[in-house]
């Protein structure tokens, strides 16, 4: 849904780039275009799983839940799938920014304004997969799984008892810190997408007089979608 509306917002650029439209903010665009795709290429293949195993909190991707040579890279991944999740959430809050400053704001939106909209995305988007992994970089035994498949009867090809998992027990003091640092992701992103759409919103009101109809109704179809994709991510 969020590459869908994407492409809407795109079209829209193109059709009408004479209207009060950039070339850095239709950059924008197409970034979070490209990055939409590449999020769908990686997510459908490393799918990441999620289970509660007795008294632990397990994570694991597949098809790489068999052992790897290297953790690192099996932890990297999973928090970079984790990463791609979360950005597709943060990066219309950004593009909201930058349609704001083009409509409302004197200074437009240039090269350097790409910069400081892409920062606080990316560096908010990885503390919170930071957090959210940090929990999930031990393996969990083995024993564990298999005498939890034993236990319930799981008969599952994704949970096996071959499966490599990371995790700790959910009374873990790790979590402590995804339980701080998610709400407050979520409570940051949100409270900026309320602000500038507010901002926005009063700005067309006091100028209504001197805005035509016709740039009205784009900026409205813009806000729009922006904040839809922001609630609905690719």
């Amino acid at each position: 849904m969020g590459c869908l509306f994407n492409i809407v917002a795109i079209a829209l650029v193109v059709k009408k780039r004479n209207e009060s439209q950039n070339k850095y903010y239709t950059f924008m665009l197409f970034l979070q275009f490209g990055l939409a795709i590449i999020s769908i290429i990686v997510i459908g293949y490393l799918r990441l799983y999620l289970y509660v195993i007795d008294k632990y909190l397990v994570m694991f991707l597949r098809p790489l839940d068999h052992p790897l040579s290297n953790d690192f890279i099996h932890i990297s991944l999973i928090s970079f799938v984790i990463f791609l999740l979360y950005f597709n959430i943060t990066i219309p809050t950004g593009l909201i920014a930058a349609r704001f400053s083009i409509v409302c704001t004197n200074n437009g939106f240039k090269r350097n304004s790409i910069i400081r909209v892409l920062v606080p995305c990316i560096t908010l988007t990885i503390i919170q997969a930071a957090s959210i992994t940090f929990p999930f970089t031990e393996h969990v035994s083995s024993n564990i799984i298999i005498n939890a498949i034993k236990k319930y009867n799981i008969e599952s090809d994704i949970l096996t008892e071959s499966t490599i998992a990371f995790g700790s027990k959910i009374s873990d003091l790790k979590f402590l810190l995804v339980f701080i640092v998610v709400p407050t992701y979520f409570t940051v992103n949100y409270f900026f997408i309320i602000y500038f759409v507010r901002k926005y919103k009063l700005y067309i009101k006091e100028h209504k007089d001197i805005i035509s109809t016709q740039t009205e109704k784009i900026n409205k179809e813009f806000m729009t979608i922006l904040i839809v994709q922001a609630f609905t991510p690719a």
